[in-house]
């Protein structure tokens, strides 16, 4: 998740918002079926894909699990 947000694992929560902010603006659906490269589902299942890992980070306690588990 961290990679996928491109932050530090040990990025504070702030750094973590404008990780997401600035990678959704890259993989938003809307954004990138401007382009003809690009499949409409595939936009989708990253931008839930970048969701999900910004839902984990921010959230304190799922943090902690994914740190520890993976």
């Amino acid at each position: 998740y961290y990679d996928m947000m491109e932050v530090a694992p040990t990025a504070p929560y702030a750094e973590i918002k404008k990780g997401y902010k600035r990678m959704s603006l890259k993989v938003h659906p809307d954004k990138v079926m401007e382009r003809a490269d690009v499949d409409e589902d595939e936009a989708s299942e990253a931008f839930r894909a970048l969701k999900a890992a910004y839902d984990v980070l921010n959230d304190s306690q799922l943090r902690d699990v994914y740190d520890k588990f993976g």
